[in-house]
């Protein structure tokens, strides 16, 4: 099967050459480039998405993308099996998907890197506070440990915040060593610096 020449959402083409699904056991099954192009392509134009995802609202894709066959050849030429399309890494409140903004990263890394900002409550990022002990918690997703990390009790909100950079820190600095992409490990390393404690 080939979806070639049809447009998504009126606005990006599917001009590969390569058929983008195929029948396997009797179901259809898409290429993964392009699950991924068609999903980026959703997030930032489909109008039902963007009143579910809000945060996406501004987003924008870069010209030459908005055709398959230019997103496809970017992809090939990365580490992209089993990675997840990344704009913000390398560029935090980047809006643009693009091959210079752009990134594949791992599942884990990707989790690491989710901060929940609206699911978090009252207290700053990875802080809660235990009432029956009377302290602020500082916990941290740790990929390497598959869930969270329980980094201490302080006496106050600001010491936990800070205790949780800290360790978003030194698993950052783990990903970095591992990564294959350069630019990955740049970004990673410039993440959580000390000098950027809350006083």
């Amino acid at each position: 099967m080939n979806d070639r020449g049809g447009k998504i959402l009126g606005i990006a083409l599917n001009d590969s050459d390569s058929p983008v699904s195929s029948i396997v056991d009797g179901r259809c099954v898409y290429c993964p480039i392009y699950s991924m192009w068609k999903q980026m392509i959703y997030r930032c134009y489909n109008k039902t998405y963007l009143a579910r995802q809000p945060t996406y609202i501004g987003c924008e894709v870069h010209a030459d993308w908005l055709f398959l066959s230019k997103f496809k050849e970017w992809a090939e030429s990365k580490d992209w099996e089993g990675g997840h399309l990344d704009k913000d890494i390398l560029f935090p409140g980047n809006k643009i998907y693009s091959p210079e903004t752009c990134a594949f990263v791992s599942k884990g890394l990707n989790n690491f890197l989710t901060l929940r900002g609206r699911g978090r409550g009252k207290y700053m990022i990875g802080v809660s506070f235990d009432g029956s002990r009377k302290k602020f918690l500082a916990q941290c997703c740790d990929p390497f440990k598959n869930g969270s990390s329980h980094v201490g009790y302080f006496d106050s909100e600001i010491e936990a915040h800070n205790a949780w950079r800290a360790k978003k820190r030194e698993i950052a600095l783990i990903y970095a060593e591992i990564q294959k992409d350069d630019r990955v490990s740049e970004a990673l390393r410039a993440m959580f610096l000390p000098e950027e404690l809350m006083q």
